[in-house]
């Protein structure tokens, strides 16, 4: 790996409008002392300001970025966050998005196919942080050093959601990105906590936390959030929880530990599991709710098909909320379930599945080998109305490489 000390450089995207020199003399004297060369480049809505340095690592640059250059921006979601901008260089490049098990594959040498089509096709790989996770669980440091030295060779990139704004930061990695990309900026810790109430609620859902009910598992959440008395969040989370809590204080079964979401929603249902897995496209999910929508209405004459999946306009506004409720939804209903998600690795990996879908939304290919994340994937992206490309990787025993596009559906030949 290059050591840290290398020259690096960041783009800062300034949404602001502003004279160009005016704008360089800011960043200037904000970084003034450091060693810096700052340059400006005019970008539509704003500027984008180069930073190059030598001998500070990445994390701390970005420390003190935050700390003398946040006042130039209108926004600071949570945390100063890097516009990382190359756009001559994506210029007619395809953003795609390699599930853990492709990227390792690509870097292990194993698809010469798959890599002769990203070098000619001008593709170009997108990472996320679900990857440094995965990439860090490997546990042969061989393996793990040829994932790393791959990312390097290829000047993949990674980026970094901005969490309820539908915006991502993008940047190339080099030595010294790669390594804070291993490490994981540290997010705010209610954000932590928030997801880490997501995993526990949704783990339950399928016969995890089984020491806990659904209602023990928010009220211990809340009780965190409200031992953070300076968030400003504070108040509206507080009101959140404790309607959250009332309503669910009318389900007595959300108060038992044995409770399983799978398995209520199966009570209710007379199809067979092995019914909605066998729907095919297209038009899965309408398809799925005409097989079970009259049981439902027996106890819930009032529920719709967007309330009952969870994605009404009044529980989730954002897409990658839509999209994390479908995929979840598809594996409580059966539809190409993931198995065993009592296990907590099993639905580790499964969640993690989700983010990666999440992820994918910001580019426009996607490339998997796991088939049911892919039938899922593409069931969702239709009915959502997404025109992302799935392309997944087929008879994967085979010694030879073989790939279907199986989102967008081909049209039928006459």
């Amino acid at each position: 790996m290059p050591p840290l000390s290398e020259i690096n450089e960041i783009a800062l995207f300034v949404p602001i409008q502003g004279d160009e020199k005016t704008i360089l003399s800011e960043f200037s004297n904000a970084l003034h002392g450091l060693g810096v060369l700052v340059t400006t480049e005019p970008r539509d809505g704003g500027a984008v300001v180069f930073v190059k340095w030598k001998g500070l690592e990445l994390r701390d640059m970005l420390e003190i970025c935050n700390q003398r250059c946040a006042h130039l921006l209108q926004e600071d979601p949570f945390r100063f966050t890097l516009e990382f901008v190359y756009q001559s260089e994506l210029q007619g490049v395809i953003l795609a998005y390699p599930d853990q098990n492709i990227l390792s594959r690509l870097a292990f040498g194993e698809l010469p196919s798959l890599q002769s089509i990203v070098d000619n096709q001008r593709i170009k790989l997108c990472l996320s942080f679900t990857h440094s996770e995965e990439i860090n669980q490997i546990q042969v440091p061989e393996k793990k050093e040829q994932v790393c030295q791959y990312i390097l060779n290829q000047q993949l990139y990674c980026f970094e959601q901005h969490i309820g704004k539908g915006t991502a930061s993008l940047y190339k990695m080099n030595g010294s990105t790669l390594a804070a990309f291993l490490e994981k900026p540290e997010s705010d810790p209610a954000l932590d906590r928030a997801c880490n109430l997501q995993m526990q609620f949704l783990h339950k859902q399928f016969g995890g936390q089984k020491d806990k009910t659904p209602i023990e598992i928010v009220e211990e959440h809340k009780q965190s959030f409200s031992d953070d008395l300076f968030h400003p969040m504070k108040e509206k989370l507080d009101s959140a929880f404790d309607g959250l809590l009332t309503e669910m204080h009318k389900h007595p079964v959300l108060n038992d530990k044995r409770f399983k979401a799978s398995d209520e929603v199966w009570k209710q249902l007379t199809a067979k599991k092995l019914s909605i897995s066998q729907i095919s496209p297209p038009n899965v999910i309408p398809k799925i709710w005409d097989l079970i929508k009259d049981d439902i209405w027996k106890t819930a004459p009032n529920m719709t098909l967007e309330l009952f999946i969870g994605i009404s306009s009044d529980t989730i506004n954002s897409l990658e909320g839509k999209v994390t409720a479908v995929l979840c939804w598809l594996n409580l209903i059966g539809y190409w379930s993931d198995q065993k998600l009592a296990d907590d690795k099993k639905f580790l990996a499964s969640f993690r599945d989700i983010l990666h879908a999440s992820n994918a939304l910001y580019t426009g290919l996607v490339i998997s080998q796991d088939n049911r994340f892919c039938k899922k994937l593409a069931v969702c992206f239709e009915y959502l109305n997404l025109d992302i490309v799935i392309l997944q990787r087929i008879e994967i025993h085979s010694d030879e490489e073989n790939y279907e596009v199986v989102w967008p559906l081909k049209e039928p030949t006459l």
